[in-house]
């Protein structure tokens, strides 16, 4: 039987689904992609709650464009000065998603940076996790 859970997400309208999402976060959000600049990184921090546990997996900033680097790295920084958050890199990644208390998923081809979400012609699905069963396995084996 088809879903009719999945919801497509085009230019312009990402990052204001995903902090709606993480808003109502109580367990855990964890990001992954290789691409994460500050101004996301922001915005995470700032839409989840601070009891909720935040991990985040990347690449390192000697792993990233030369004129990316001063994004990543400040992406990082931001994400370990909050409290109940973990930033693992990886510098061959290339999955992009957030996981929001193992229910829901966004993933899609967007990376976490402003261009991306904001003016990119990216295509990314929010939708239920339970729908993709082996995804947290994936995720699991990543970390």
């Amino acid at each position: 039987m088809p879903s009719t859970q999945w919801r497509a997400l085009g230019p312009g309208s990402v990052l204001g689904a995903l902090r709606a999402d993480m808003k109502k976060a109580t367990r855990e959000v964890v990001i992954v992609g290789p691409f994460i600049d500050d101004y996301f990184a922001e915005a995470a921090v700032a839409s989840c709650p601070k009891s909720v546990r935040l991990r985040v997996l990347t690449r390192s900033s000697a792993a990233v464009d030369r004129s990316f680097m001063d994004h990543n790295g400040a992406a990082i920084a931001r994400f370990v000065k909050r409290p109940q958050t973990e930033v693992r890199m990886l510098d061959r990644l290339h999955a992009k998603l957030v996981l929001i208390d193992e229910t829901t998923v966004f993933c899609g081809s967007a990376n976490w940076y402003r261009y991306s979400l904001e003016e990119g012609l990216e295509v990314v699905l929010r939708g239920p996790i339970d729908e993709a069963p082996t995804l947290l396995d994936e995720v699991a084996s990543l970390w």
